[in-house]
């Protein structure tokens, strides 16, 4: 579904929702939250970017990274009620694998155009 940070329309995600979703599928331990936008209409993304990850903060998610391809983004928020804060690791392991799954298939599938995958660390570009 499309994330919008305000006025969404039918079948998209808003700030609101995704934050009352972030709440409701918390667990006491490990949660990892999931969610897909796109936008071709608006590829940079970059503020809802910032608004995803700054709704992740907001309900006590302390990691995230968003995976984005052209104008597709996958955003991944982890939440861990640790003292360690288990969550960073996590995401930093699963970002690992998704460079190296991504790298396998851009070889063997993309040779001959880009396959850039770029990303964003707690909000951040990479």
């Amino acid at each position: 579904m499309r994330y919008r940070i305000l006025g969404r329309q039918r079948a998209e995600t808003s700030s609101e929702d995704h934050r009352q979703w972030l709440r409701q599928i918390a667990f006491e331990g490990f949660t990892c939250a999931v969610q897909f936008t796109g936008h071709s209409d608006h590829p940079s993304l970059e503020r809802e970017l910032c608004s995803l990850h700054n709704d992740a903060v907001a309900e006590g998610y302390t990691a995230s990274r968003a995976f984005k391809r052209q104008h597709y983004v996958v955003f991944l928020a982890n939440r861990s009620l640790e003292t360690n804060n288990g969550a960073e690791p996590m995401a930093a392991e699963i970002e690992r694998r998704v460079r190296r799954a991504w790298d396998y298939w851009g070889r063997a599938f993309a040779s001959c155009r880009s396959w850039d995958l770029k990303i964003y660390r707690n909000g951040i570009s990479v």
